[in-house]
């Protein structure tokens, strides 16, 4: 009464398997990416004196790391005081830019409209 039984396809050879893995990567590197990009424009109209160049923007990047992608200000030594996150935040008026929160949330609102661009690009690769 055993019948074989026959599978083939592209989840039983590994293509959607694949498909999958390097639309997540590159769903990640695109949010970093413009989450960057996001973080120098904001830079740039919020900063009231700005240096010239413009040394803090230019240190903002978005960069891989073992997880994932992080975006950051390169350890900047005043970067925490521009975030409102340093100790000297509390003694002064300055109460900082949230620049990082800020970007964080709009990143949070176009993220999937990002991810369902990149799957739909990639589910060709498994029909």
């Amino acid at each position: 009464m055993a019948q074989d039984v026959t599978v083939y396809g592209p989840i039983f050879d590994g293509r959607a398997d694949l498909a999958l893995t390097q639309a997540c990567q590159e769903s990640e590197r695109s949010i970093a990416i413009l989450g960057a990009s996001m973080l120098r424009q904001f830079a740039a109209r919020m900063f009231r004196r700005e240096s010239n160049p413009p040394y803090y923007r230019f240190k903002v990047e978005a960069k891989a790391t073992a997880p994932g992608w992080k975006i950051w200000d390169q350890d900047v030594i005043y970067g925490p005081w521009l975030e409102g996150t340093g100790s000297r935040n509390r003694t002064t008026r300055f109460k900082g830019y949230r620049l990082f929160r800020i970007t964080s949330a709009r990143l949070q609102m176009m993220a999937r409209g990002i991810v369902e661009g990149v799957i739909s690009r990639y589910s060709n690769r498994w029909q």
